[in-house]
């Protein structure tokens, strides 16, 4: 994992899911809160074992998945628009952020997210046998 060139991947952001992805959450494609500018930038594991979920412009690899051993996402599930909100906030009074990046982020900030869809989707794999 390192910095991503392109930058920062904030607010609510799409995700774009593969095959197993689309199973795993049901759907097609995710809107999910992020706040990272990290990026995996070689696949890091044996894709024999385990699977990519998703990819963004931003960040090709946005969720992973080995049954019975792991599933990640890149994004914050847990985010809703008022903890956003005060991240974007906070990080352009402090300078993280310039005007266009905090304008850009408060732009989707309310829009719908799957913070449940992800969550519905890691208590399924909890429980998978």
């Amino acid at each position: 994992m390192d910095r991503s060139p392109i930058g920062w991947e904030i607010s609510v952001s799409p995700v774009s899911l593969s095959e197993k992805g689309a199973e795993l959450f049901g759907k097609k494609d995710l809107a999910i809160h992020q706040m990272h500018r990290d990026i995996v930038f070689p696949f890091p594991y044996d894709k024999e074992k385990i699977e990519l979920l998703g990819s963004s412009k931003r960040c090709e690899v946005q969720a992973m998945y080995q049954r019975g051993r792991l599933i990640t996402v890149q994004g914050h599930p847990e985010f809703n628009q008022t903890i956003m909100n005060e991240i974007l906030e906070a990080r352009h009074a402090n300078g993280v952020f310039d005007d266009s990046m905090f304008e850009e982020g408060m732009s989707r900030v309310a829009k719908q997210h799957d913070g449940v869809v992800v969550a519905q989707a890691f208590l399924k794999f909890l429980l998978e046998d």
